[in-house]
């Protein structure tokens, strides 16, 4: 989640998809750690199962917005995360 955070506040597009791919690859180091917990009799069958699904959906949800934010890239302009269109450094009136 701080991965998230942190791209979603630099500015861009290309920083936030940046960011985004470390959180999935958080996903997947935990999805690691998981199997290792599991295999060392630290958490029962049932529990691995349900931290593994949620940890798949993550993965897939990321995975969702970081092909919506490839299509839709402004690459280094800052974008308005309310429109989701580049800013400008015109005045609005």
């Amino acid at each position: 989640m701080a991965n998230i955070a942190e791209g979603f506040d630099r500015g861009s597009n290309k920083e936030f998809i940046q960011f985004l791919t470390y959180s999935l690859s958080s996903v997947s180091e935990l999805k690691s750690h998981l199997y290792l917990a599991g295999d060392l009799g630290y958490l029962d069958a049932t529990t691995s199962q349900k931290l593994m699904t949620q940890m798949e959906s993550l993965s897939k949800r990321l995975n969702k917005l970081l092909k919506y934010l490839w299509s839709h890239k402004t690459p280094g302009k800052p974008v308005n995360r309310q429109t989701d269109k580049p800013q400008t450094n015109e005045p609005t009136n």
